[in-house]
């Protein structure tokens, strides 16, 4: 029985100490916390989904993330659909001078279902995995953890990304009810030609030398008809008139929507999903020539074609468009723009819509990340010799980064910013700037025994374009934990919470088990020699008898302790 009952009784003891340990803080500054999650799940892109359901998402997610995600109608379709951007930012209700706004549009073509679904999925991304809380804390990660999670986080708070995920509704619904090749917007067109063609193809419609090429139809049957000749309605049959007057772009409410959305913003960098044939399309389309910034789009292109595995290349190069969508938003609003032609197929298998929604997502961040630094001449920071390590406790850490910068960096502009509680708060001290120009140091502050601080370097060039070291800072951030100290790392409560359980384990042990065991096992004391009487006045002489021996020998006290050399050394110890 002696076996079940003491681990009855030490599980007391552990039940106890838990108690105690549970009334300690947890440290971090998302501590018990809630962390954010997508509001829909990957299951949601094992199916194709029509207007409603895609509306319905874009709805739920801007309804479950209020702070950082609000919903605006840029205009309705000729069959009352509203034309819905959400924007996604850490400040959702302002309009930050500091942050670049980015254009993600989607679904321009009725029969190219994974477009829209891959906007679709950016926004629930973005939202579902920002790695500040609902109550403003922060989660840090170190570098190599939750990279992606971390970066869409920095994008969110440095950016202002707009999601146009349907800007063709109506013909994305016609195509999923009636004809599923479909291509154009359902707007009636003019003419007696008009009355039997329904529609019109968005991304002819822009004007941005807009009917200019015998490539884009001015016949109101055709899937790439680009809009009406002239102002008054007329549709022709050929209607490629050389040198004519040609007002009929922005005939669609669709690309009108678009155009006064753009133009009302400073849109840096834009993006417009299509399918197929997996390509990074950049301007322009409707002539050979490269672009005033061809370089800058060669350049970006390699890095989305690299991470999609696209290949890249001028959109003329694909076939002669004008009136399209990038031509314009490049010429015209001045935003980098480019089209990604996604997979080999307007509607794959079904299993393939989140593999290709997870494929853009890359090329997506990416241009957010370089809508400040379109000539990619942002400096690049890198903290060297072990960034995360032990230190010694009371002393400053050396922390030592290397800041390439084409732009330059002047003095104060690179920082070591720290926090010595888990993120909740940040500190930031200059760094002294070598002899080479790029190589930078700075000190954390001394930290006691067992504590611990986060960090990152911070360069901001001559420019005002601002990196980080880890680049996805402060989601991602280097760790220094300061040499020994226990009670340091576990707080004062925390060990009182540990000394106390184990306190309570050790008493409840032994009340049960060792009481008697520790008194049985202390040698027995002798039997002490009674003292005869003393004559004195009034006292009574003690009755006549032979008084007891001492002790066995017949000793006195001191021989009894020489006979048992044991209780001696029992009681010399415990004097």
């Amino acid at each position: 029985m002696a076996g079940p009952q003491r681990t009855r009784a030490a599980l007391v003891a552990l039940f106890a100490a838990q108690v105690l340990l549970t009334a300690v803080p947890a440290s971090g500054a998302g501590a018990g916390l809630s962390e954010r999650e997508p509001v829909y799940t990957d299951e949601w892109w094992s199916e194709y989904h029509a207007t409603a359901d895609v509306y319905d998402l874009i709805k739920a997610v801007a309804a479950a993330n209020p702070d950082i995600v609000s919903l605006s109608s840029i205009g309705s379709t000729h069959e009352s659909r509203q034309l819905l951007v959400a924007k996604v930012s850490d400040n959702v209700g302002a309009d930050e001078e500091d942050e670049p706004d980015v254009l993600v549009i989607a679904g321009t073509h009725a029969r190219e279902w994974t477009t829209y679904h891959a906007a679709a999925y950016l926004l629930n991304y973005l939202t579902g995995h920002y790695r500040r809380t609902p109550e403003g804390a922060l989660l840090v990660s170190p570098p190599g953890v939750l990279d992606n999670d971390s970066f869409a986080s920095w994008i969110v708070d440095n950016r202002e990304v707009y999601i146009f995920a349907m800007v063709n509704p109506d013909g994305i619904e016609y195509a999923h009810t009636t004809d599923n090749l479909w291509r154009k917007n359902r707007e009636p067109n003019p003419g007696v030609v008009g009355l039997a063609c329904t529609g019109t193809d968005i991304n002819r419609n822009f004007d941005w030398h807009w009917g200019e090429l015998q490539g884009d139809s001015h016949v109101a049957c055709a899937d790439d008809y680009a809009g009406p000749l002239r102002a008054d309605g007329y549709a022709g049959i050929v209607g490629w008139r050389p040198g004519e007057s040609l007002p009929g772009a922005f005939s669609t409410a669709e690309a009108r929507a678009l155009r006064d959305f753009e133009l009302a913003h400073d849109f840096k960098t834009a993006l417009s999903l299509h399918s197929y044939s997996g390509l990074v399309l950049y301007p322009w389309g409707h002539t050979g020539d490269p672009s005033p910034d061809d370089a800058d789009f060669v350049a970006m292109a390699d890095v989305m074609a690299n991470q999609t595995g696209y290949t890249p290349q001028q959109g003329y190069d694909l076939y002669k468009t004008a009136g399209v969508w990038d031509d314009w938003t490049y010429g015209v609003a001045g935003a980098y723009a480019f089209t990604i032609e996604m997979g080999h197929e307007f509607q794959p298998p079904a299993e393939e819509i989140l593999m290709q929604a997870q494929l853009v997502l890359a090329p997506e961040l990416y241009l957010a990340e370089v809508a400040d630094d379109l000539h990619l001449l942002a400096p690049v920071v890198e903290v060297l010799a072990e960034p995360s390590r032990e230190v010694d406790a009371n002393a400053e850490a050396r922390v030592t980064a290397k800041v390439d910068a084409f732009n330059g960096v002047d003095g104060g502009k690179v920082s070591l910013v720290y926090s010595t509680d888990d993120g909740a708060t940040w500190a930031e001290r200059p760094m002294a700037a070598g002899a080479d120009g790029t190589t930078h140091t700075g000190d954390l502050p001394a930290l006691r025994a067992g504590g611990q601080a986060l960090y990152f370097v911070r360069a901001t060039d001559n420019e005002g374009i601002t990196r980080s070291g880890p680049k996805a800072a402060p989601y991602q951030a280097f760790e220094v934990h300061a040499k020994n100290g226990l009670l340091d790392q576990l707080g004062t409560l925390g060990l009182l919470a540990v000394l106390g359980g184990a306190g309570l384990a050790g008493a409840l042990l032994y009340l049960r088990f060792g009481r008697a065991r520790i008194t049985a096992a202390l040698p027995r004391l002798p039997r002490l020699p009674r003292l005869p009487a003393l004559p004195g006045k009034g006292r009574r002489a003690a009755p006549t008898a032979a008084a007891p021996s001492a002790s066995p020998e017949g000793g006195d006290f001191e021989s009894a302790l020489d006979s048992r050399p044991g209780l001696r050394r029992f009681l010399d110890e415990s004097r």
